[in-house]
């Protein structure tokens, strides 16, 4: 223990003065860089005497965290650095707190599985990730009766946002609550209502062996992903902002639930050695049976060449980038295919599907 650091403090309430008791103590490490191994936490408890002690490697953690029941979590940083201890006081604020029940909105069914988080009405959408990342407690799914509690929330003004978790649940912009929270308070019955989305199958199969694609990417693309990513945004969400997605099981077939009706959207397939493939539009409707979708993939074809600076020396080490003419085989949440040229200048792009494209570079090079 010569080289570990003793964290210590004590835990009190801010108003009164009184020590808690079993309020939990969490030091992590937050900063880290890429690839880098973070260590798992070092974790204690704090005794009647609202005391608590723990010993930590001080290279290892920067960051320490400390919850109790009916109280907003408190975070500080750490510099534990040439030290032998360090005291660290905690003085919580009473938090309010929020629970209800999320039900099937045709039969009043629980949900279980349903994501609830409150996101701070004024954050926007980066500030919120941030906070996810920063407390991975701020939301809580439901339980298998559909209910849910947020305890020790600050006072604030809040939206409440639900992730449906593959839960085959639509998610709506609308369903977010707005909730101004006092501190001490306690609000019942935050209850939502949802509806079943659509459900889509369908097979991915190699058009050269007519054999099934097994763990083939296969992708629901709405034709207004950007919108419904805006709208979905807007109204609190940080997760689910991307398209549904799934992969194919051991026969080549899919399954995709959750889907919103009246969208038209395309199935795009993609696996490895094969270019990626789609669906036609569809537009999935209420009173109608989803068709069942049957993708074909294919080899492609290999785009290759030579990459050359103005002078005609080659452009080695520079990444190069494949757009559709037409727009449609890319995103914001894919991209365009790039490649990296070799030391020569030569490049080349496989697997690619029939059609039109163009190359630029992205960097300036030409």
């Amino acid at each position: 223990d010569a080289a570990l650091v003793r964290v210590f403090g004590v835990i009190s309430d801010a108003n009164t003065g009184e020590p808690i008791e079993t309020a939990q103590v969490r030091v992590r490490k937050e900063r880290r860089e890429r690839g880098q191994d973070v260590p798992q936490p070092a974790e204690s408890a704090s005794d009647a005497s609202g005391a608590y002690e723990v010993r930590v490697a001080p290279e290892d953690y920067d960051a320490i965290i400390c919850i109790a029941q009916g109280y907003t979590r408190q975070r500080n940083q750490l510099n534990l650095s040439q030290q032998a201890e360090l005291r660290m006081d905690f003085q919580l604020v009473r938090g309010g707190t929020v629970s209800g029940k999320v039900t099937d909105k045709s039969n009043g069914a629980p949900v279980e599985g349903i994501e609830i988080e409150l996101a701070g009405a004024q954050e926007n959408i980066f500030e919120r990730m941030r906070g996810r990342e920063l407390n991975p407690d701020r939301g809580v799914r439901t339980e298998a009766d559909g209910t849910y509690v947020l305890d020790g929330v600050p006072a604030g003004s809040y939206r409440a946002a639900l992730s449906m978790g593959g839960t085959g649940y639509l998610y709506k912009p609308e369903d977010a609550v707005a909730i101004a929270i006092e501190a001490g308070k306690t609000y019942d019955n935050i209850n939502f209502s949802l509806e079943r989305g659509a459900e889509l199958s369908g097979l991915v199969r190699n058009g050269k062996t007519g054999e099934p694609v097994v763990n083939a990417n296969v992708v629901a693309m709405p034709a207004q992903m950007i919108q419904r990513t805006m709208r979905r945004m807007s109204s609190g969400l940080t997760g689910e902002l991307g398209p549904d997605e799934t992969q194919t099981d051991e026969t080549g077939e899919f399954h995709l639930k959750g889907l919103e009706f009246g969208t038209e959207l395309r199935i795009i397939a993609s696996a490895n050695g094969l270019a990626t493939g789609s669906s036609d539009f569809i537009r999935l409707d209420r009173t109608k049976a989803a068709p069942y979708v049957e993708i074909t993939l294919t080899r492609g074809c290999t785009i290759s060449g030579v990459a050359r600076f103005p002078d005609k020396t080659p452009a080695g080490g520079s990444r190069l980038l494949l757009f559709p003419d037409s727009g449609e085989g890319w995103n914001m949440f894919f991209g365009p295919r790039g490649t990296r040229t070799a030391d020569d200048g030569t490049f080349a792009f496989e697997n690619v599907a029939a059609g039109s494209y163009w190359i630029r570079p992205e960097g300036e090079f030409s």
